[in-house]
């Protein structure tokens, strides 16, 4: 943001350099900063503009207006947000009133429980300032995440170890031993896996409207996008994801307000972004259908360069959403070492299991009838 307003107030036209525009720059970029942390970042903004051009030219005397036209015009800027005039499509971040409500709503929750496990992480969030979480935080969310430093000390301690193994109980339960044939198969791909095999590029191809396989070879190509089943599938797959972004749609749109975009778009780190789609996800899911607890999940998958992150997060009998990381596998994208062929196969594996074994929950859950028993989320602002 302060780079943004000092390069705007070197290089913009003289006419357009007020209060204003630089107050909108900076809400435009963040509707939500403190109007004195927004003042400090463009009363640096004015030294440095006024250092681009010199004293008494009329781009100077511009700049120096600024600082006594900030209060009317932030004002006026703010108004035109809340009315709707200027299109946004960021989210509202948590307000330390919706923090520590969630902090409270978490504390009950894990006061009913009163085994070792839960009366712990009760003590740990009753010392944890409420005042210094924000809605990057996902003890915020109500979410136990599996690398919090609340989770990571339970290992630290000989005394807790116990109380961390029992935390990451779901997470053993959900992976299984990879089948040793499974094993061979991956073994014997790689052991006959050639990048070598450039044969049939000795002739240089170019594009002239012509096939560069025989029909018989054309005819050979198996694939499934050409199956009748498979394109009945993607087409069911379409309408529902569709549906449920319709439902998303509908219910984040609220009495005088303009619906707000799903998406978290001013986020800037894909992992915060991850588990609070995941968190939405688990709300939506449990405003329709009530499956097992502590048994559906929600998986979160993040690519990052050539490394795969699969996550889940579980909401257990005591309504704790918890969130961990069950593996983080390098992508063979290139002829690799068989051990990380395996790895990669064991997770996509892993994954296949995980959403079968959802479905079968969502298909035996109960429907969600009774209002009294549907939860906000705690991801998206209620206010």
């Amino acid at each position: 943001m302060q780079n943004q307003i000092n390069n705007f107030l070197e290089t913009a036209r003289e006419c357009r350099i007020n209060a204003t525009s630089v107050i909108y720059l900076g809400l435009k970029e963040n509707q939500w900063i403190p109007k004195d942390e927004l003042r400090t970042i463009i009363d640096k903004a004015v030294i440095f503009g006024q250092s681009k051009y010199a004293k008494g030219t009329s781009h100077y005397l511009r700049i120096s207006k600024i600082p006594s036209q900030f209060d009317s015009a932030f004002e006026g800027v703010c108004s035109l947000f809340d009315m709707g005039a200027i299109k946004t499509d960021k989210e509202q971040p948590f307000g330390s009133k919706q923090i520590q409500n969630n902090i409270e709503k978490l504390k009950r929750k894990l006061g009913k429980n009163t085994t070792s496990l839960y009366q712990h992480l009760l003590l740990k969030v009753n010392e944890t300032p409420v005042q210094e979480l924000t809605w990057k935080d996902s003890l915020a969310s109500q979410i136990f995440r599996d690398n919090a430093p609340i989770i990571d000390d339970l290992c630290k301690n000989q005394k807790t170890k116990g109380l961390h193994k029992a935390f990451m109980k779901p997470v053993r339960e959900i992976k299984s031993t990879l089948l040793l044939s499974v094993k061979n198969r991956c073994k014997e791909f790689v052991s006959s896996f050639s990048d070598h095999n450039y044969s049939r590029f000795s002739s240089k191809f170019i594009h002239n409207k012509t096939w560069k396989e025989s029909e018989k070879e054309i005819l050979l190509v198996n694939n499934p996008a050409l199956n009748s089943k498979t394109a009945r599938a993607l087409n069911e797959g379409t309408y529902h994801t569709s549906e449920r972004e319709s439902l998303v749609s509908a219910d984040r749109k609220r009495d005088g307000q303009t619906e707000r975009c799903p998406d978290i778009m001013f986020m800037l780190n894909d992992d915060i972004k991850l588990w609070r789609e995941c968190n939405d996800g688990m709300y939506y899911t449990r405003k329709f259908l009530n499956p097992e607890k502590s048994q559906f999940g929600i998986v979160g998958i993040q690519i990052a360069g050539d490394t795969l992150h699969l996550n889940v997060l579980i909401r257990d009998t005591t309504n704790i959403h918890k969130y961990y990381n069950i593996e983080m596998v390098k992508i063979p994208v290139q002829k690799s070492d068989k051990t990380i062929v395996i790895k990669f196969v064991e997770n996509l594996l892993f994954l296949r299991n995980i959403l079968i074994t959802n479905l079968s929950l969502l298909y035996h859950g109960s429907v969600c009838i009774s209002e009294r028993q549907k939860e906000g989320s705690t991801t998206i602002d209620s206010e």
